[in-house]
């Protein structure tokens, strides 16, 4: 008993050691080091699909790159950039006369600006595997004609939104 006693004081004093270094390591840095740069990248833990795994892995082998995190790196570093840059959404034909049909069966009251802005004024919206709804996440779904609520969430039915979210992941 005596020897589990003491193993638990030494672990103690070890952690609370521990813990004033990462203390006072992070006071310095916030402090004294504002513009402190890691000598290592800063590492980010994410889980993915299976389906998203492939294609990574299919571009890293398309774009002969040795490294799932160096493809990872570049395809987010590169979607950024288009972000920051307000880049339109390159769409091909069959999905544009898609998207024409569904807009001429379909009357919107905002005149279409999701598709007309290049889909960069998009409702915020999640797929969440429902054939003809997504999951609406806009702060004030009730204004949305195509909203409906059901158990305290609320859902999309825009055929033109659910389209683009299935069809061009957006």
């Amino acid at each position: 008993m005596r020897s589990l006693l003491q193993f638990r004081n030494a672990i103690s004093s070890e952690i609370s050691f521990f813990v004033e270094i990462l203390l006072w390591v992070d006071y310095l840095s916030i402090f004294h080091y504002k513009d402190y740069v890691p000598s290592e990248p800063e590492k980010i833990l994410f889980s993915a699909s299976k389906d998203l795994l492939k294609r990574i892995d299919g571009f890293r082998l398309e774009h002969r790159i040795s490294s799932r995190l160096e493809a990872m790196t570049r395809l987010l570093d590169e979607a950024l950039n288009r972000y920051e840059e307000g880049e339109e959404i390159a769409l091909n034909e069959k999905t544009k006369k898609e998207i024409e049909e569904i807009m001429r069966e379909l009357r919107c009251p905002e005149d279409f600006r999701c598709y007309k802005s290049g889909l960069k004024t998009l409702c915020k919206a999640k797929d969440i595997g429902l054939k003809l709804y997504l999951q609406c996440l806009e702060e004030k779904p009730k204004q949305c004609k195509f909203s409906f609520c059901c158990r305290d969430e609320s859902y999309c039915s825009c055929p033109l939104r659910v389209y683009i979210a299935k069809k061009v992941k957006r």
